[in-house]
């Protein structure tokens, strides 16, 4: 019994975690994992940060294009837009990939990327790092809470390592994100009646303020050669000091799609 309400503990740790950031969310890292010229990619997931969908491509030997969308949007349909919680973040780029001999595969990229965002972080003093002293100390603790919106800008940089097989393979990505806020705004919302008072002083300073994270992770694909499930644990952490306060957990389930030109060849020759 003890063993299981640790599980318990430890899974509702990570759920906590994850969900504490307000305008900007990690969401999956990129995983291009491709082997060969003209070989498609596609992956699907969900996670506490949303649900997206990846996409890579290899146009020419050792190069790659991707593109990921990410969208999160809980209980929304019953809510009026100034009270929603939502998260969305669109990005794109460019990577080279390689594989050795011995199913070492390696790859780096870079991409350009947009976010919005507008969250309810927890009442513990981490709105806005900088300007935290007057978080809420001009209202009643059990009567507000916080509301964050805004929107992002990003440049991403992810570089990895994997031991790859045919049905199986494990990857370490380290990627650095650079980013802006624009027009990040701040509120306090009565729990009761849903009013919301705009706080200019708690974000004023950080209105344009730039932001970096570096987040180390592992992913784990298993499955059939053309079909896999997919798995991905990730920690976000500051490299920088950020007006935002991130995820610290990221993680995330799905399945991801392994096309390539030989398998088309070797299902019309298998065709009776």
């Amino acid at each position: 019994m003890k063993k299981k309400c640790t599980w318990l503990h430890l899974a509702f740790l990570l759920l906590v975690l994850s969900s504490c950031s307000s305008v900007y969310k990690p969401v999956r890292v990129t995983t291009m994992m491709l082997t060969e010229p003209r070989e498609v990619h596609a992956s699907g997931s969900t996670s506490p940060s949303g649900n997206d969908m990846q996409i890579a491509f290899a146009p020419l030997k050792y190069v790659g294009v991707y593109g990921n969308i990410n969208r999160f949007s809980p209980d929304n349909i019953e809510k009026p837009p100034e009270e929603r919680t939502f998260h969305n973040s669109k990005e794109a780029g460019l990577g080279f990939w390689y594989v050795f001999n011995n199913n070492i595969h390696v790859e780096v990229s870079g991409g350009y990327g947009t976010g919005a965002g507008q969250m309810r972080p927890a009442s513990l003093q981490t709105g806005i790092s900088n300007n935290a002293s007057t978080y809420f100390y001009d209202y009643e603790r059990f009567q507000y809470s916080a509301q964050l919106s805004g929107f992002y800008e990003k440049i991403v940089l992810n570089a990895g390592v994997s031991y790859v097989q045919k049905n199986f393979d494990l990857s370490f990505h380290l990627r650095y994100t650079e980013g802006r806020y624009e027009n990040l705004r701040a509120f306090a919302v009565y729990d009761i009646t849903g009013e919301r008072e705009e706080l200019p002083e708690w974000t004023g300073p950080v209105t344009q303020s730039p932001f970096s994270y570096l987040d180390p992770t592992i992913t784990l694909r298993g499955g059939y050669e053309a079909v896999k499930l997919i798995l991905q644990a990730g920690l976000s952490r500051p490299y920088q000091e950020a007006p935002d306060f991130p995820s610290l957990l990221f993680f995330s389930g799905g399945v991801s799609i392994n096309l390539k030109t030989g398998m088309l060849k070797q299902l019309i020759k298998n065709d009776p």
